[in-house]
């Protein structure tokens, strides 16, 4: 009888693991303009949100109009599931399939000749993997809420949906989950330069949906972010439990009606810790900081040669990204970090111009300061955080939490030093300054100067 419990157990969780992780197909699939594969077939046991993996190979580059992207068309047992837009040469996607009955599936992809550019005549995909994420998943909920995302005319190579994020939080028998994207750009709303000093990034980062949900985890109401950045109630149209969405301006803001050439249903699989600005779910993404790069470029956005004293942007590369925290309710209050180099030099996150718009939020935020072309982290002195407004204030700042540079690769490597002592910048001692006395031991005992 003990043999028999035993067994039953262990085929209890060959099951559990089969209906967790469906298939994995390792053998590449070249795919042509305009031709279909079936990437794989699977077998659901039981209802689930079905999560699709992909591993692709392009010769795309979104810096270069020829070859900008490649788009694949996926379909789920012969109808449109969503599309899956390739903007770099190694790409991995992550997407949601949507709900999936029990029983046998097809998952099938088409390369789009429409909207794939025309020197990217073909893609390999060199690996599919599905998996079927069921309630009890610690996934399940947010991926079963997740949007679709109908895009906007252009987003083969402009202001395209790269991730999706969540943030989550319970309390009062309810659930409440955020659901954010970022696009690799913004056509219309914030300057380029205002961009990099205020948000520390060229990308664009927008909250599209907020889903509540009662005890049983049913659909209570959904927010959306509308046009003006309004908080609208959903009214639009459901794919099982996903809201249905398009973006509809130039800023990327968001409808609930109408449709597009583009079907976006991008993976919330990441989220951050609360002492985390949002674009550190860009950190934990390196590619997405080529294809802003990329974007910039291609757009005629960048001085051919980078110049850190004028505020249009130079070679990404050539900056020192600063992600910090501050509280309180002090909004209009222009915050400016400066960096001083080994040779003497002071360089801001505003180029020293009233012109260029600063962070003037609370919360964790992140800004960037252009350095000389070829700067390294061990020329770094003086770090220094400077208020300013034409009132009196008081910022409450919680810390530095991370300084960094991309490099080659787009990864970021991180200056071995943070600050988590709070402190206040007032308009009487409105800012404060460290000194990196020894670049290669850094700590928190690194000398700090309030000034007056």
């Amino acid at each position: 009888m003990k043999s028999l419990h035993l067994k039953l157990a262990y085929v209890a969780l060959l099951i559990a693991a089969f209906a967790t992780f469906c298939c994995s197909r390792q053998r590449a699939i070249v795919l042509k303009q305009g031709e279909t594969a079936v990437l794989a077939r699977f077998t659901a046991p039981d209802s689930c949100e079905a999560l699709l993996r992909l591993r692709i190979s392009a010769p795309v580059d979104w810096s270069d109009s020829s070859r900008v992207s490649a788009l694949l068309r996926v379909e789920l047992d012969g109808r449109r599931s969503h599309d899956v837009l390739v903007p770099v040469a190694r790409f991995a996607s992550a997407t949601f399939l949507g709900p999936v009955t029990p029983g046998s599936h097809d998952v099938s992809v088409s390369l789009d000749a429409t909207y794939t550019a025309p020197a990217v005549r073909e893609v390999r995909i060199l690996e599919t993997r599905v998996r079927c994420v069921r309630p009890g998943d610690s996934l399940y909920t947010v991926l079963a809420h997740a949007p679709y995302l109908y895009g906007r005319p252009g987003n083969e190579h402009s202001d395209a949906p790269l991730l999706m994020w969540y943030e989550r939080t319970a309390g009062n028998q309810q659930q409440r989950i955020l659901y954010s994207v970022i696009w690799s750009n913004e056509d219309g709303g914030t300057d380029t330069p205002d961009l990099l000093s205020r948000w520390g990034r060229t990308t664009d980062i927008e909250w599209i949906a907020e889903v509540f949900l009662g005890a049983s985890e049913r659909v209570d109401s959904v927010l959306f972010q509308a046009p003006g950045h309004e908080t609208t109630r959903f009214r639009g149209r459901w794919r099982g439990a996903h809201p249905v969405l398009r973006t509809c301006t130039l800023n990327n803001n968001v409808c609930d009606h109408d449709t597009s050439e583009f079907l976006f249903a991008l993976a919330p699989l990441r989220t951050r810790a609360p002492d985390q600005p949002r674009e550190a779910l860009m950190d934990a993404e390196p590619w997405t900081y080529q294809v802003m790069a990329a974007e910039l470029k291609r757009e005629g956005k960048l001085e051919p040669v980078p110049d850190p004293s004028t505020p249009q942007p130079g070679d990404l590369h050539d900056y020192l990204f600063v992600d910090f925290g501050t509280a309180g309710d002090w909004s209009d209050v222009d915050l400016v970090f400066s960096v001083q180099l080994a040779d003497g030099r002071w360089f801001a996150s505003n180029h020293g111009l009233d012109s260029v718009q600063c962070v003037n939020a609370p919360g964790w935020r992140r800004t960037s300061v252009e350095l000389p072309h070829g700067f390294t982290l061990s020329d770094l002195r003086r770090l220094r955080l400077q208020a300013r407004a034409d009132r009196a204030f008081s910022v409450r700042v919680l810390g530095i939490s991370r300084l960094f540079q991309l490099d080659g690769d787009w990864q970021p490597v991180t200056y071995p030093w943070t600050w988590s002592e709070p402190f206040e910048l007032t308009n009487q001692r409105p800012w404060r300054e460290w000194e990196f006395s020894n670049p290669r031991e850094l700590s928190e005992t690194s000398a700090a100067r309030a000034g007056e």
